[in-house]
């Protein structure tokens, strides 16, 4: 029985591994497509911050290049896992 249990709870965070990150990218290109934009390039920042300060044990942050709808080249910057939601700098 505790190896059923311990093969679920490792199957359980491989899923997630999986899945986690394929949810972030489909909300930053739900972002600026909300924008009138479009998404050219997505990167996870694994040790460059960006604009924010503070990283946090969980956060993960994504360092995303994107086309305006005016057709210029920007650079936006999101950190996920806080508690208060998605932390967006456009």
């Amino acid at each position: 029985m505790e190896i059923f249990a311990f093969g679920l709870m490792i199957l359980i965070v491989i899923v997630l591994w999986v899945t986690i990150p394929r949810i972030h990218r489909r909300k930053i290109h739900e972002k600026v497509a909300a924008r009138g934009g479009e998404v050219i390039e997505i990167e996870r920042s694994w040790l460059a911050l960006g604009p924010f300060k503070i990283a946090g044990r969980g956060r993960t942050i994504y360092k995303f290049v994107y086309l305006s709808s005016t057709g210029e080249r920007k650079e936006g910057w999101v950190k996920f896992g806080a508690v208060l939601g998605p932390d967006w700098r456009l």
